[in-house]
């Protein structure tokens, strides 16, 4: 019989991303000011395009209010300079609700395009 202690099964835990992993670097950050256009997967997330560029903006858990046609105000932290970048007290604030941003993710033209199509 096999016997482990914590330690050992924690050993045998794979890593964890932690949420500073996942931040991006500031040159790949949306800048909220230059938003073009946004489409709203409903209480889910922002798919956004900044002239050339396009991002993903996940909420960190379920934002009511996200998809109901109002006005949706990205603000990012001092950290990041305003910027939206998927760290710590960025925030997406609509009329009903202010939510925390979870990840931010660049996506291609063509997948920019994709996501779209799947609203």
């Amino acid at each position: 019989m096999i016997s482990l202690t914590l330690a050992g099964l924690l050993a045998l835990t794979p890593p964890t991303s932690t949420p500073a992993d996942r931040v991006l670097p500031l040159v790949e950050c949306l800048r909220p000011e230059r938003i073009d256009a946004w489409h709203v997967v409903p209480e889910r997330a922002l798919i956004v395009r900044s002239g050339s560029k396009h991002f993903r903006v996940d909420m960190l858990h379920a934002c009511p209010g996200l998809g109901d046609g109002g006005v949706i105000r990205l603000q990012g932290s001092q950290a990041t300079r305003g910027f939206i970048c998927g760290g710590v007290g960025e925030t997406a604030a609509t009329r009903r609700s202010r939510c925390a941003i979870g990840t931010v993710a660049p996506l291609s033209r063509a997948a920019y395009f994709r996501e779209l199509e799947e609203l």
